[in-house]
């Protein structure tokens, strides 16, 4: 690269880096050539006083293209369950997480790894949880990893070579739980049912608007089974919060005031004042201090 005037101009010919003369030197094979071409055609104007390097460039025809990237094919990775009682219950694949169950501690439980490359590729490198194991062919046959405890993740690193030498990384991970842990679960045919919004009233508790989850048919006890939630859900799970109360207490009478009655005449009332309430109450106009006053009015 040649820097001028705060700039960098890479010079490529035939796809390799040359060193550039006089100002009378012209590189340039296409005067047709556009950009994305695989090969850079610069046209040098003028050098120093020495024609040691570029003071300026007038114009850059194209640019030298980016080599494709190729993408390595993955190796079969298979993990299987080794020495005491651990158990691999969903082998990993490059794209998915595994699990392994049945985790004791203090027994050094173990899982047995075979890495098998693809036709025409090679092992570059394998790390286990971090430790680096180079192409030896360690893995070509199943070999024993000691697990490391229960709530951790076993995490699988294989580099693959072609013949080009490119090189592609792919992981493989899997959850590691202890024994008597309960096993995942995969949600499957979930119904959601939904339960409309009731305004409480003075004597009749309501309700917010939610939608219960029942039915599901994945392995083991759902823990959505009979909760309810603030949206719709799916066949695979919820769709929104999780509503915990579900029950808005009545709202108990909005008591006007007691329009007094008489003696050996009417009660006494009062209504409800809240919308929607026809409510109303009553008792018998009493008078002990003989004021001509009901005593219960108050």
């Amino acid at each position: 690269s040649y820097t001028y005037d705060d700039e960098t101009v890479f010079v490529y010919v035939d796809g390799d880096k040359v060193s550039v003369g006089a100002a009378s030197d012209i590189i340039k094979k296409d005067p047709s050539a556009v950009a994305g071409d695989d090969i850079t055609y610069v046209y040098i104007a003028e050098t120093d006083k020495d024609d040691t390097y570029i003071a300026k460039v007038v114009y850059v025809i194209a640019d030298e293209q980016a080599a494709p990237a190729v993408t390595v094919e993955a190796p079969t990775v298979t993990l299987v369950a080794g020495t005491n009682g651990a158990t691999v219950t969903t082998a990993p694949t490059k794209d998915t997480k595994g699990s392994i169950t049945g985790y004791v501690q203090s027994t050094a439980d173990q899982v047995k790894l075979t890495v098998t490359p693809a036709a025409s590729t090679t092992v570059d490198s394998v790390t286990v949880n971090g430790g680096t194991h180079a192409n030896d062919d360690k893995f070509a046959t199943a070999t024993d990893i000691t697990l490391t405890g229960a709530g951790t993740e076993l995490v699988i690193k294989v580099t693959v070579k072609d013949g080009a030498n490119n090189s592609t990384e792919y992981t493989y991970a899997c959850t590691v739980e202890a024994a008597g842990a309960p096993t995942s679960h995969t949600h499957a045919g979930i119904t959601w049912t939904k339960t409309a919004a009731q305004a409480a009233t003075c004597t009749v508790a309501g309700n917010p608007e939610y939608w219960t989850a029942s039915g599901c048919t994945g392995d083991g006890t759902c823990p959505l089974d009979g909760k309810h939630y603030d949206a719709d859900g799916t066949a695979t799970g919820s769709g929104g919060s999780e509503v915990t109360n579900i029950v808005i207490n009545a709202l108990g009478h909005n008591w006007g005031a007691w329009t007094s009655g008489t003696q050996g005449g009417d009660n006494c009332s009062r209504s409800c004042q809240r919308t929607g309430c026809s409510e109303t109450d009553t008792h018998s106009f009493t008078d002990g201090d003989s004021d001509s006053n009901c005593d219960l009015c108050v």
